[in-house]
């Protein structure tokens, strides 16, 4: 292997990401700061407004909440 083609698969070993997805609200529960969300008032103009400037990838809402899916680069993360 030459030194440019081992450079190169150093290069890409440092970006590695991965997508996780979460809940970010769960309904009918109460949350640390004693507030409680209900499926009827969630703000769609809120989330489409964090997909489309790439906070989120994506969100779905359930019977049990709303799940953000977002791109995780371990590149980014301080630890």
């Amino acid at each position: 292997m030459s030194k440019e083609q081992s450079n190169q698969k150093d290069d890409k070993a440092l970006h590695i990401g991965s997508v996780v997805s979460g809940y970010l609200i769960r309904f009918n529960e109460v949350d640390e700061w004693g507030n409680m969300f209900l499926p009827n008032l969630v703000n769609l103009d809120s989330l489409n407004q964090m997909k489309i400037s790439g906070k989120i990838k994506d969100y779905e809402i359930d019977n049990k909440g709303v799940k953000v899916i977002k791109d995780f680069k371990i590149d980014s993360a301080s630890i």
